[in-house]
């Protein structure tokens, strides 16, 4: 997409030209090249945490191969912890399930976060490290986006299975875009092809409504509380309020692709290339 439209469409919005300038970088897609990392030699590292897991399970393991002695986890509920080697879109990766959340926040803390805190470390429900020998996903098993499943139109266990798969699949896609774009950011359009990718898995469509509510947008449609707060951290206000405008229609123009021919037509792959290799203005 050329500058001049672009901007036309900022300016439909109300951008004026401060918010043009700051919002063009905002807008800048993070997947413009592709520097693929597709050295898998890390899974040798994993090799006896994965016998360790079927041997003496998968609590054991972490706290023998993954944590520093002194950050060692007492776990609740240490049976209820997994780890699988998944077949993910991006590749092969480790992922652990912790179902209790508070063995999920000690895995987050002591083995992502090497025994810091991070003041947004209770919003979070999963995690996604790319290290050179500590690349992993860590899931929780809380409702996806803090979504109570009366408003997904769900009971409670069904709504904690598809979350599951929605983080599952969402991480998944940040490795893949990783791995495949070099990039993986709090940003919107990260978040928008790695939602998309976690509710289609989940429930075979994509619904603007999901990845809105998803944000925090249906509730506050100015932008300014929920998710959205962080993938547009330090814009002006004006700006987050564009944002949030443009998030509506860019999340009904992706519905409305994933209703079309050659959509269905698409594998897996190509779809999400397409998400990433389109700047998002072109959904409005």
């Amino acid at each position: 997409m050329d500058n001049n439209k672009r901007n036309d469409i900022l300016k439909r919005f109300g951008a004026g030209s401060a918010e043009v300038d700051e919002l063009s970088v905002f807008m800048t897609s993070t997947f413009s090249s592709r520097i693929q990392s597709l050295d898998d030699s890390y899974l040798e590292a994993w090799k006896p945490v994965i016998m360790c897991v079927h041997i003496e399970g998968a609590a054991k393991a972490i706290n023998q191969y993954l944590v520093k002695r002194e950050l060692e986890i007492k776990f609740e509920s240490p049976k209820s912890v997994e780890i699988e080697l998944y077949p993910s879109i991006g590749g092969d990766i480790p992922i652990i399930t912790a179902e209790n959340p508070a063995d999920f926040y000690s895995i987050l803390r002591n083995v992502i976060y090497k025994g810091k805190d991070d003041p947004n470390i209770s919003r979070m429900g999963a995690a996604f490290a790319f290290g050179k020998q500590t690349r992993f996903i860590l899931l929780s098993c809380k409702p996806y986006a803090d979504i109570p499943a009366e408003l997904m139109g769900l009971d409670e266990e069904t709504w904690t299975q598809k979350s599951l798969l929605i983080r599952k699949h969402h991480e998944c896609a940040h490795y893949f875009t990783k791995r495949y774009y070099g990039s993986s950011k709090n940003n919107l359009h990260d978040e928008l092809v790695a939602d998309f990718s976690g509710f289609y898995s989940a429930f075979g469509e994509f619904k603007a409504e999901w990845f809105l509510r998803g944000l925090g947008l249906l509730d506050n449609p100015d932008g300014n509380e929920g998710r959205i707060t962080i993938y547009t951290e330090g814009l002006s206000d004006k700006s987050v309020k564009i944002i949030a405008q443009l998030a509506f229609v860019i999340a009904k123009g992706v519905e409305k692709w994933s209703e079309t021919s050659d959509f269905i037509e698409m594998d897996k792959i190509s779809r999400l290339k397409a998400l990433c290799e389109n700047n998002l203005l072109k959904w409005v």
